[in-house]
C-alpha cells in the first residue's frame, strides 16, 4: 500500500514545506496563534488594579523613629534621676542644714533647745547662766529671755509707778518683791491679783510673735495650742468683782509639763477648765 505522502495522484496532497499560504490566510494563522491580547491582565497593572497603598520610604519613617528615641531616651532619665534624687537631696541636707527657725524648734541648735531648762536646784541654775524672769515666773537660760519685753512686763501692773504687787501668802498680807521671789530658787511660790495672770497672757502672745526679730526662743510648756486656749478662756471670762488672787508656783524646768504649769491656775480661778 502507497503511503499518501508519496502518492502523486492523491486527490488531497498533502503541502510541502516550501509551499505558502496565501498572504491573507498566513496573517490571520500567525495572529491567532502567536499575537498576545491586546491587553493583558499584568502587562499594565496600573491600568486594571487600584494602586497599592505606598510602602513608607526611609526618610518619611525618619521623624517618627527619631521621636520614638528621644521619648525612650526622656523616660529613662528621668527614671534614673528619681532614683538618684534622695541621694543628691540627703548629701545635701547633711552639707546644708536648714537655717535656724525659732519658729520651727527642730531647726535650732542643741544651744538653743527650746527646753530652756535651769535645772532643778537653784545652783544648778546659776551655774547654767540661768535668770529668773518674772513675765515666765520661771528661770530662764539667757536664749529663752525676752529681756526688753519682760522689763516692759515688769511696768504694765495697776500699782504704783505702774508696778505688780506680789504676796507670799494666800490672803495678800504679806507683800514680796520679785527679787525676793528669785531667792527661793526652786521653792519659790507667790500670789498675784488675777490681772497679772491676764498680763502674763498677753505678754506671751507679744513674746511669740517677736522670736523672728529676737532670735530669742519660746519655752515649751507656754509653746502649745493648750496654753493660748486656757488664756482665751481666761480673757473671755472678763474682769471679776472684787480682788481675786491667784497662786503662781516657780518653774526652774520650763520642759513640756501642762500639769505642773497650770494645775494651780486651774485650781484657784473658779470656772476654769
Amino acid at each position: 500500500m502507497n503511503s499518501p505522502l508519496s502518492d502523486p495522484e492523491s486527490s488531497s496532497p498533502l503541502l510541502k514545506p516550501t509551499d505558502q499560504l496565501p498572504s491573507n490566510q498566513s496573517d490571520t494563522t500567525e495572529s491567532t496563534l502567536y499575537d498576545a491580547p491586546s491587553k493583558a491582565p499584568y502587562d499594565n497593572g496600573l491600568d486594571h488594579y487600584p494602586n497599592p497603598s505606598p510602602i513608607p520610604s526611609p526618610t518619611h519613617r525618619r521623624p517618627l523613629s527619631i521621636l520614638l528615641n528621644l521619648t525612650t531616651t526622656l523616660l529613662a532619665l528621668y527614671g534614673l534621676f528619681s532614683l538618684l534624687s534622695p541621694l543628691f537631696h540627703s548629701s545635701s541636707s547633711s552639707s546644708n542644714p536648714p537655717k535656724p527657725d525659732p519658729y520651727r524648734p527642730w531647726t535650732l541648735p542643741a544651744s538653743l533647745s527650746p527646753n530652756c531648762t535651769c535645772g532643778s536646784s537653784l545652783p544648778t541654775a546659776l551655774s547654767l547662766n540661768c535668770t529668773y524672769d518674772a513675765l515666765a515666773a520661771a528661770w530662764l537660760p539667757p536664749h529663752c529671755r525676752d529681756e526688753a519685753l519682760t522689763a516692759d512686763f515688769i511696768r504694765s501692773g495697776p500699782g504704783a509707778n505702774a508696778t505688780w504687787t506680789y504676796y507670799s501668802d494666800a490672803n495678800g498680807t504679806e507683800v514680796t518683791t520679785v527679787e525676793g521671789i528669785a531667792a527661793m530658787g526652786e521653792k519659790g511660790r507667790f500670789w498675784v491679783e488675777r490681772d497679772w495672770h491676764l498680763a502674763h497672757c498677753v505678754f506671751y502672745w507679744e513674746k511669740y510673735m517677736r522670736l523672728r526679730m529676737t532670735g530669742k526662743v519660746m519655752e515649751e510648756r507656754f509653746d502649745n495650742v493648750p496654753h493660748v486656749r486656757h488664756c482665751g478662756r481666761l480673757l473671755r471670762k472678763g474682769k471679776q468683782e472684787g480682788r481675786v488672787l491667784v497662786e503662781v508656783d516657780v518653774v526652774m524646768d520650763s520642759r513640756l509639763d501642762w500639769g505642773l504649769v497650770v494645775g494651780h491656775e486651774h485650781k484657784h480661778e473658779e470656772g476654769e477648765e
